[in-house]
Parts: C-alpha cells; structure tokens; sequence
C-alpha cells in the first residue's frame, strides 16, 4: 500500500487506467486501494479531494500495470454495494476506450445502480392525474412508451348569482 500511495498520480499504461463514481466520502485511500488490489498490480490508487478541505470529491482513479487488471477491476467493482447507499461506476478512463476494448464490454454490461427501485407515490395515483385506466399506464410502461394525458373536460358550471 504504501509503495503504491508514494506512487500517487502515476498513471499505467494505455488502457490500464479506470475511473470510480460513487466512492463513499468516508472512503480513504487505504480502503480505496484494498478494495481494487485483487484485480492486479496498482501503480496508483487515489480518490479526488478538494484541495483546501481535503474533503474526498467522491470520486477517484486507480491506474494498473496492465490492462488486464484494468479490465478485471471493472467487471469486479462495476456495481458494487458499498453498503453506505451507493453502487461503484467503475469505467476505462476518458480517451483509453481504443487501448482497452474487452473494458469497455464490461463497464456497459448493466450492473445494480440503487436507482432501479420505483419510488414510493405519495397522494394521487397516476392514473387519476392522466385520465387514462391503470391498466393502459402499466401496458405503456412495460412496452417502453409514454401515454399522453386524455383530453381534459371542462369544468362544469356552478350555479351561482346571475345564472
């Protein structure tokens, strides 16, 4: 750990090079750099701080001697629960996809996110607010389409003074 922390801001070769999303702001380098080691040899791992507060930016860089372990990493940690309410976005950096293309397979296989879970409808259903049957916004949302709201009735007339 310590070789590879005195190693901060190297890069691997083409290829080899991976950025993370997601990182818990707890998250230290240590645990940064034990959490991708299985993969392969690291020349640098470092997770992204603001330069005045030292506060982690949520995100960080871990750069391999190989793009094997590049690929590895990405197939390992691409959606990984950190348990703190977040999954990892681990990806081939910005400009190495043509280095590392078995990466760049394996960061677009869909992987959990957190985000996939509906989130709970409070107050009017759906279906109220569009005027269209429950059972035609489910079809709709199971085949991938929008359905426009039916067309609006106009308010009925209160008797009032005058009328």
């Amino acid at each position: 750990i310590a070789a590879a922390a005195a190693n901060a801001g190297s890069v691997g070769p083409m290829g080899a090079n991976i950025f993370v999303f997601h990182v818990p702001i707890n998250w230290t380098d240590e645990d940064f750099n034990a959490h991708f080691s299985p993969f392969g040899q690291i020349v640098s791992a470092k997770i992204h701080v603001d330069p005045v507060t030292k506060a982690s930016k949520g995100f960080g860089f871990v750069s391999y001697a190989s793009p094997q372990a590049a690929t590895m990493a990405i197939k390992g940690m691409n959606g990984f629960d950190t348990k703190q309410g977040k999954f990892l976005k681990v990806t081939i950096k910005k400009g190495e996809e043509q280095y590392n293309p078995d990466a760049v397979n394996a960061q677009n296989i869909p992987v959990p996110t957190g985000a996939s879970q509906a989130p709970t409808i409070v107050g009017v259903q759906p279906t109220v607010a569009l005027g269209v049957p429950q059972q035609a916004l489910a079809d709709a949302a199971s085949q991938g389409k929008i359905l426009k709201a039916a067309p609006m009735q106009p308010p009925l007339a209160l008797p009032g003074p005058g009328r």
